[in-house]
């Protein structure tokens, strides 16, 4: 007998590729009906029944294994889609996290920066203080010297 690749022998492969049994059964079956059909009579009730239960053993076979891969391959993407809501739940937690951290930072620097510049204003308040203080002494003692009131007089026009 001739099998679909041509060569003789089953045709259980096609173009070197393994077929599935019941399909190499139904290309036997084909080929063998070929040959005899010129020669003799198929029955064709007969070979149907025959494939009808041998093929409908095998498809049934093949539905059951395509649900079995259709039901991992949707477990593996609901596994995925859990991972990936999970990762994005992380994503946002480690956001949230590092925005509070850096508001922390950020309000502790305003906190130094405001004890900064109070400092600094006492200080200049402090130093403004002690100018009038000094000030004050070297016009009391100026006052108190006479040629001292006209010389610091001429030094209060000259820097004041």
């Amino acid at each position: 007998m001739v099998g679909l690749n041509g060569h003789h022998g089953p045709a259980g492969a096609l173009n070197g590729k393994e077929m599935h049994p019941a399909a190499a059964y139904l290309a036997d079956a084909g080929a063998t009906s070929v040959e005899s059909a010129g020669t003799e009579q198929v029955d064709s009730t007969g070979i149907g029944a025959e494939l009808d239960a041998d093929a409908g053993g095998a498809l049934h076979h093949r539905d059951d294994e395509l649900r079995r891969e259709q039901q991992r391959l949707e477990a593996e993407l609901a596994a995925a889609r859990q991972r990936v809501a999970a990762a994005n739940a992380r994503a946002v937690a480690h956001d949230e996290a590092v925005r509070a951290g850096l508001r922390a930072e950020l309000l502790a620097a305003q906190q130094t920066l405001a004890e900064m510049e109070e400092r600094h204003e006492a200080t200049i308040a402090r130093l403004r203080a002690d100018t009038q203080l000094e000030v004050d002494r070297i016009l009391a003692a100026a006052r108190h010297q006479p040629g001292a009131v006209s010389q610091a007089a001429a030094a209060e026009v000259h820097h004041g």
